[in-house]
């Protein structure tokens, strides 16, 4: 007859306790447990590598920080391909990455004169305000190169107070508008155009306190002064100074000049910061005398 000890033997005569020692008992030796039982989920990492997504593909850059999208739009191969790579992005932020130039793929479309792409871009969420390495806007590149295929492109896919916000941007150092770049190119139908989209009309440049109406009198171009005084430029605006436009009409004796802006107000005694006057301007009494029909100018 068998003892109570002989219960707790099983089928091998093994106890359990000498089958599986301490396993189990409080303050036992757990490295063995872990040892024979460990399953090897602890030692998993916490997350799983992932494959790589179209989204990581489009952010993928080279050397010079350019993404595919940059590449395609700069190899100019088929509009087609650009057009794919932007219905592919699924985040706007992807569209506005900028290359070690500080260009985005909206920049480089209007570069390289691509009006489809370029509101294909826009309509997508590309930001027309953001600036170059030389602060320009592709706005201002549109501009600088006169593509007005590109500027439509822009203007007909950008919400009014978005684009307000992008015609206010001053490129660097020159701190110059849209507005400021299409005068100085002297694209009339350009010009047009952004004051109809309500460009600053007498926005200064900051270096030396220009407005548009200066540098149309700088060009010396009648049709561009006669624009801007037709949209309500300040006919006396001053540069730091001092200076009106009739004062710098007057010292290039340009009648012309001089005529209009006095036709619409322009006020020949504003002094400039050296007490100078146009009507003093002894190179060019002879031509205001005869312009402004005075009788007494010394």
């Amino acid at each position: 007859m068998s003892d109570g000890r002989d219960q707790g033997r099983d089928s091998c005569g093994a106890t359990a306790d000498e089958e599986f020692g301490d396993f189990g008992k409080r303050g036992g030796d757990s490295t063995a447990k872990d040892e024979r039982f460990d399953s090897g989920i602890a030692s998993l990492p916490e997350e799983f590598p992932r494959e790589p997504t179209m989204s990581d593909a489009l952010r993928e850059r080279g050397l010079d920080g350019d993404t595919i999208l940059h590449l395609a739009i700069i190899m100019k191969v088929p509009d087609a391909v650009p057009l794919a790579l932007i219905q592919l992005a699924d985040d706007i932020g992807i569209l506005n990455l900028q290359n070690d130039l500080l260009q985005t793929p909206l920049h480089l479309a209007v570069v390289t004169e691509r009006p489809v792409v370029v509101q294909k871009l826009v309509e997508s969420g590309s930001a027309p305000w953001i600036q170059d390495m030389q602060g320009n806007t592709p706005l201002h590149l549109a501009c600088d190169l006169t593509t007005r295929a590109c500027l439509h492109a822009i203007m007909h896919s950008v919400p009014p107070t978005a684009l307000a916000t992008a015609l206010r941007v001053q490129n660097y150092p020159k701190g110059l508008t849209c507005l400021h770049v299409a005068i100085m190119k002297q694209d009339l139908s350009m010009v047009e155009d952004l004051l109809q989209l309500g460009g600053d009309i007498d926005a200064w440049e900051p270096c030396s306190g220009r407005a548009a109406l200066h540098l149309a009198v700088e060009i010396s171009s009648t049709a561009m002064v006669d624009c801007l005084l037709s949209h309500g430029a300040c006919v006396n605006s001053r540069m730091w100074d001092g200076c009106t436009p009739l004062h710098l009409a007057v010292g290039r004796g340009h009648e012309p000049l001089v005529k209009l802006l006095y036709k619409h107000g322009a006020d020949y005694s504003l002094e400039n910061l050296e007490h100078d006057c146009p009507s003093d301007l002894p190179m060019c009494a002879k031509l205001l005398k005869t312009v402004l029909c005075l009788e007494d100018i010394s």
